[in-house]
């Protein structure tokens, strides 16, 4: 690649001990900013959730206490370093709503990474989408519903560390099976929602359901969510209901 570009990434970066990635976007941007930087592009990543740890990428990463505070960092970097263009990797709710007009404001080419987890596209967000330069999800899914929106949109594969998360071999397999006292005949379905009124968590249980009932397949979900929220499903109540709690 000849051409070089000094690139502004948002992103929530909320790290762990030793700088560890502690959500999804936060995972994204460590692998993404340390590859395009690699690539000799110059890389600043606003950091929203990130307090300053050691990280182990040789791009720069700035600390921005609020989504304002991210917005004000990125008005300073027009002006004392001029980026050719402004990468959002955050959901189109808040976020990208709350960005755009900044960047476009300032005169930046803007750059979407999001993701949706349920069809459809909502025709407000998809008007949104459509005045961006370029835009990406994280799930081929959404480049699916972005498209019968009239979104030119790309599924963005980002790869993992394969020697931190090497694959399993079938003797690990069977004997952590064992351990949390799974049977061979069991099917388990592990789903991970830390916000789950957006995960669509009711027609999951609805299939473990119908596996249940319809099928004789002896499933078993563990769900790993914010039990508690203030919008979504009763968890529990739901889980009664379809006969799997």
């Amino acid at each position: 690649m000849d051409n070089k570009y000094k690139i502004a990434y948002i992103s929530d970066f909320s790290l762990g001990d030793g700088g560890s990635a502690r959500s999804g976007y936060a995972g994204i941007g460590m692998t993404l900013c340390e590859e395009l930087q690699k690539l000799g592009h110059e890389v600043k990543a606003l950091g929203f959730g990130y307090a300053g740890q050691e990280h182990a990428g040789s791009f720069s990463l700035i600390p921005c206490a609020s989504p304002q505070d991210t917005a004000g960092t990125l008005n300073n970097l027009k002006f004392m370093w001029n980026p050719d263009v402004v990468v959002v990797a955050m959901d189109i709710h808040q976020w990208q709503e709350m960005f755009f007009p900044v960047a476009r404001k300032l005169g930046m080419k803007y750059v979407c990474i999001t993701a949706l987890e349920s069809e459809p596209l909502c025709t407000t967000w998809a008007g949104l989408l459509q005045q961006m330069d370029k835009v990406f999800f994280i799930s081929q899914l959404g480049a699916d519903e972005a498209k019968k929106a009239s979104v030119d949109a790309e599924h963005i594969k980002i790869g993992i560390d394969t020697k931190s998360w090497r694959q399993r071999t079938k003797e690990e397999y069977k004997e952590v099976r064992s351990r949390l006292g799974y049977s061979d005949d069991e099917f388990v379905v592990l789903t991970v929602a830390d916000n789950q009124e957006r995960k669509n968590l009711s027609r999951g249980m609805e299939i473990i359901s119908e596996l249940k009932k319809k099928h004789g397949v002896k499933a078993k979900h563990i769900l790993v969510t914010r039990e508690n929220s203030m919008v979504g499903w009763k968890l529990y109540d739901l889980a009664m209901r379809l006969g799997i709690s």
